[in-house]
């Protein structure tokens, strides 16, 4: 009847918009999936810059609580009258570790070298000078910032020993201040030659990005925090609950395997079914 050709034109029309919405699905799920990825590694990505920072400030704020009083008048003079001084050192300490993201270093890691520096001279001006021949120590030798930071800490204590590991000859007998000042002449300016290679400017692009990734995770993460808010209870609920029931818990996993393989094979025979019917049709045709 007119009803059935209607119905059936319908069905064709469908039918060969499957393909169009085949690709509608495919690229819907991709771009989720996509933007889902980002999401996580932003978040990622914020939650350990904010913990470099958070350890960056932690060591600058001891540095401060052990510093004597004439020390703390230098540093208030140089801030300015008024002006709180952990302010001024964390806004320096920024500034630092910014600059730093033009030689190819990351700029957390840089805020950390200064924090662990400044513990050690308790002045600004010179945690920066260090700050560069760490990263002067870094480019020249091809060790991490890190562990130059850490050879110039152990140059202070006494260990200038290890700046051989890095390439540079000095006197072990001299003392912190000449052998550093020794390093500087071998291997000053190593950062910023080396800043203007292939290599260095793809470390600056990469830092770049992680810097925006960092960014959208800032944005996303009060978000998250909000939904961590709801759902925390709700697993402690469920583990205090899964402690006390632990065979109800196990019996309800294997039914639910159970109902899961009941589905899976369902869903295969529904899909053999068209050849199934057209086998019958074929055997049982005229």
């Amino acid at each position: 009847d007119d009803f059935s050709k209607k119905l059936d034109g319908v069905q064709s029309k469908i039918k060969d918009l499957q393909p169009a919405f085949q690709k509608m699905a495919l690229v819907g799920t991709a771009a989720f999936g996509a933007i889902t990825a980002i999401g996580v590694k932003s978040i990622q990505a914020f939650a350990d810059a904010e913990n470099d920072m958070i350890v960056a400030t932690k060591a600058v704020d001891n540095a401060l609580e052990a510093m004597s009083a004439k020390g703390l008048n230098k540093i208030q003079k140089e801030a300015g009258e008024g002006v709180d001084i952990f302010e001024h050192l964390r806004k320096e300490m920024n500034a630092t570790a910014k600059a730093a993201i033009k030689l190819g270093f990351d700029d957390e890691e840089a805020a950390l070298g200064f924090s662990k520096l400044f513990q050690v001279s308790g002045d600004v001006a010179q945690s920066q000078k260090d700050l560069k021949l760490a990263m002067d120590l870094s480019a020249f030798s091809g060790r991490s910032l890190e562990e130059s930071v850490k050879a110039i800490t152990m140059t202070y204590a006494g260990g200038g020993r290890i700046l051989k590991e890095f390439g540079v000859q000095i006197d072990e007998n001299a003392t912190a201040t000449d052998i550093l000042n020794e390093a500087q002449k071998r291997v000053g300016g190593t950062a910023e030659e080396t800043a203007k290679s292939f290599q260095v400017q793809m470390k600056i692009l990469n830092t770049e990005f992680g810097n925006l990734q960092e960014a959208i995770g800032a944005a996303l993460a009060p978000m998250v925090l909000k939904l961590l808010d709801v759902v925390k209870p709700l697993l402690e609920r469920f583990t205090a609950w899964a402690e006390a029931n632990p065979e109800l818990l196990a019996k309800i996993l294997l039914i639910g395997a159970a109902v899961s393989a009941l589905v899976a094979g369902i869903g295969l025979l529904g899909m053999a079914m068209p050849a199934i019917t057209a086998g019958f049709a074929v055997l049982t045709g005229p």
